[in-house]
């Protein structure tokens, strides 16, 4: 019955958390895969899509929307849906792994839909980016590698093979994890010749096709294949190991407070199950668990080690310190193990391990992070959603980043104090009532249900005002009324600076969806019939040819301008027009 019940809960918490939400946050994460579905589903897309370009397996799974709505906001709902539906998906794998560890069925489901609801899964639900599949094949990759570690024939490395191309397929960083399990085939070739060393020319396989796949259509899209970070070993040499530290600190603050310090419970029992496997020459699947986690935290630390995302970035970002959604899916299974050797009565001296690590984590956090992390610093809940439900601790107010506030109880800096304290005393009291195990996780998912409804609103609040493209539709929408049938102009080429340019083009590619746009780089793109152009605060060109703004807000930089004709005539008798400008003929394009 409390299997269920923690499904269905689970369920009711990813619904609470996206109900509302009907429009992308993000320009590139959201937006780009969401036009890469269309276009995988047949659709036409607007030439105007910039980025580093994504991996497809999200916009695989969410083509199909497509058929049947070309409205973008009811396609962003509904594959907030889908996601919802993978998460629920994951949780079967995820307690099959759970059972590895000395739980029965029915408790291996009650831990793993715990994990799924805690804050770092479920507050993914208010956004349509790659990370629940990213999830749901990081942890059924983990238990194709523990069913091959039982019985290691060719079919079950051929199934871990294609499930980690599938993985990759999904994501690009998750290439690393294609790395560290042919590093485990290759070590477990000595006792297992055959099948290893097939299984490895299997998973290469894979990353090629994957790979080949995924640039496929990012180049049909983006006209680019995939960034892989092509500067991360340029970057790791400049890096200085001090920032090293101080991002492996910070993650590692937030992985605890993410799992209410369970993680380092897992961490221990995973680092002794190892341990175990070396002495005994047979590495199991706890070893490529161990190694997936390794590569993919050092990923993590080397994207975001670096005195640009720290110190020198023209928005100040707390999310940059204490980094979480690159680690989160791996972490879903060391969270799990952690609460399955709780509820399974670990030996003490692990119970100690896991509460000094968590004690360690918050006493260098307190004491040394807080002088060099700008704790009112920018906030983005998809990059920290572990942190949320102590959200409302955060200070409003900036102070110099040259004055370090020793946190206390009260102060701007409390979050350092009050959050690793609520995460000990929910350790203890799980440690205290672990020879109750049922009420022990009735007890761990009534807190993840506490943690993510604290949390949800400020993700709402990030999706209502924080993001810019929320504002977008007001002035989107009257423009596919102005326009008709009429292609809509963009001026592609305005001069933004930070980036505002990009993504405002793939805003309002997506935004005015399924109607045509037609981009100008040239004088000579204006055609005779356009109405309607979406440009820059001053358009000398346009200007030329007697446009006329249309008056209210902008978006990106971005203003309505309307051309000469009819629509311009009513607009000015309606007083819609702004002034014109005096304007000299243009002298270049």
């Amino acid at each position: 019955m409390l299997a269920v019940a923690s499904v269905l809960v689970c369920l009711a918490v990813n619904v609470h958390v996206l109900w509302g939400t009907d429009w992308p946050a993000f320009p590139y994460d959201e937006v780009t895969l969401l036009q890469m579905a269309r276009m995988i589903a047949g659709e036409a897309v607007p030439d105007m899509i910039r980025g580093a370009g994504y991996y497809p397996g999200w916009a695989v799974v969410i083509a199909p929307i497509w058929w049947f709505t070309d409205d973008p906001s009811v396609a962003y709902r509904a594959s907030l849906w889908v996601g919802v539906v993978v998460s629920l998906v994951t949780i079967w794998p995820l307690a099959r792994v759970v059972t590895r560890f000395g739980l029965h069925a029915s408790a291996a489901v009650v831990v793993a839909s715990f994990v799924m609801t805690l804050p770092a899964r479920a507050i993914q639900a208010d956004y349509s980016m790659s990370e629940r599949l990213v999830t749901l094949f990081a942890v059924v990759s983990v238990l194709a590698a523990y069913r091959l570690a039982e019985r290691p024939t060719v079919v079950r490395h051929g199934v871990f093979a294609l499930l980690l191309g599938l993985l990759l397929f999904s994501h690009v960083r998750m290439t690393v994890v294609l790395a560290a399990a042919a590093v485990w085939l290759l070590i477990r070739a000595v006792r297992h010749v055959w099948p290893s060393l097939v299984g490895l020319a299997m998973v290469v396989l894979a990353y090629l096709l994957a790979d080949a796949a995924g640039n496929a259509l990012s180049e049909a899209l983006l006209r680019r294949s995939v960034t892989r970070g092509d500067d991360l070993v340029e970057r790791i040499s400049n890096s200085r190991w001090q920032l090293f530290m101080r991002v492996a600190m910070g993650q590692s603050w937030y992985q605890s407070l993410a799992s209410y310090g369970l993680v380092a419970i897992g961490l221990v029992v995973v680092l002794l199950l190892v341990w175990r496997e070396l002495r005994r020459w047979d590495f199991g699947a706890t070893t490529f668990v161990l190694g997936a986690t390794i590569v993919v935290a050092f990923i993590s630390l080397a994207q975001w080690a670096d005195v640009f995302w720290l110190y020198t970035a023209p928005w100040v970002r707390l999310d940059a310190w204490v980094y979480g959604r690159y680690i989160d899916p791996i972490a879903t299974v060391v969270v799990a193990i952690g609460v399955a050797a709780l509820l399974r009565g670990v030996s003490r001296s692990v119970l100690a391990w896991g509460v000094g690590l968590n004690v360690l984590v918050a006493v260098v956090g307190a004491g040394y992070l807080t002088r060099e992390v700008p704790t009112w610093g920018w906030v983005t809940p998809a990059h920290i959603p572990g942190i949320l439900p102590w959200w409302r601790l955060l200070p409003t107010e900036p102070w110099s980043r040259e004055v370090g506030i020793v946190p206390t109880l009260v102060n701007e800096n409390r979050i350092w104090i009050i959050a690793p304290l609520c995460v000990l005393l929910v350790l203890l009291a799980a440690i205290a009532l672990r020879r109750r195990p049922a009420i022990v996780a009735g007890g761990l998912v009534a807190l993840a249900v506490v943690g993510t409804l604290l949390s949800a609103p400020r993700s709402a609040f990030f999706h209502e005002v924080e993001a810019q493209s929320r504002d977008m539709r007001p002035m989107v929408t009257p423009l596919v009324e102005l326009g008709a049938d009429e292609p809509i102009g963009y001026v592609r080429l305005c001069g933004l600076p930070g980036g505002q340019e990009a993504a405002g083009q793939n805003y309002f590619g997506y935004a005015l969806s399924p109607s045509p746009v037609q981009q100008i780089v040239e004088p000579s793109d204006i055609s005779s019939d356009q109405t309607v152009v979406l440009a820059c605060s001053r358009w000398i060109d346009g200007e030329y040819r007697g446009a006329r703004r249309l008056e209210g807000q902008s978006i990106y930089g971005t203003f309505v301008w309307i051309m000469p004709g009819a629509l311009q005539d009513r607009l000015e008798s309606e007083g819609r027009l702004l002034p014109e400008f005096e304007t000299a003929p243009p002298a270049s394009s």
